[in-house]
């Protein structure tokens, strides 16, 4: 329906003249300051639904991060079991190299659902220093 079908049935309900000017998108109320009091209830609308949602993301992150770092302390466990007390040509390489890199990548994730890669990344200091430690290997 456009706006004008709809102010067309507005107008036979309401018996408002037809021809009466209107806004398709006014807010309605009266004086100086209906923008203002718009542009409030949208932030304060707005603000509600951002907390709302970070509470909700915080409750469903909160198990993975618990999962996250129990995985990357069972694969340190995993490791050192591997490795303790046994002679370096009896290891079964391939199958640390699978630990080692299922290591790195739940402590990735561990590091994202936390928050901490994030700041992590946001600190030049560090990626400054990563960043000149990948040049110096080349």
């Amino acid at each position: 329906m456009t706006a004008e079908e709809l102010w067309a049935e507005f107008c036979s309900k309401k018996n408002v003249d037809i021809n009466t000017p209107y806004e398709a998108w006014g807010f309605g109320g009266s004086g100086d300051d209906v923008p203002g009091r718009l542009a409030k209830l949208v932030r304060e609308v707005a603000t509600k639904m951002a907390d709302y949602a970070n509470e909700e993301k915080g409750k469903l992150l909160k198990s993975v991060q618990i999962i996250s770092f129990v995985g990357v302390l069972v694969l340190l466990l995993s490791i050192g079991l591997q490795t303790y007390n046994i002679e370096s040509d009896r290891i079964n390489k391939g199958v640390l190299a699978v630990t080692f890199i299922a290591l790195i990548v739940m402590a990735i994730v561990t590091l994202y659902v936390t928050g901490l890669l994030e700041k992590i990344a946001g600190n030049k200091k560090l990626t400054n220093m990563t960043d000149v430690m990948a040049l110096a290997q080349y």
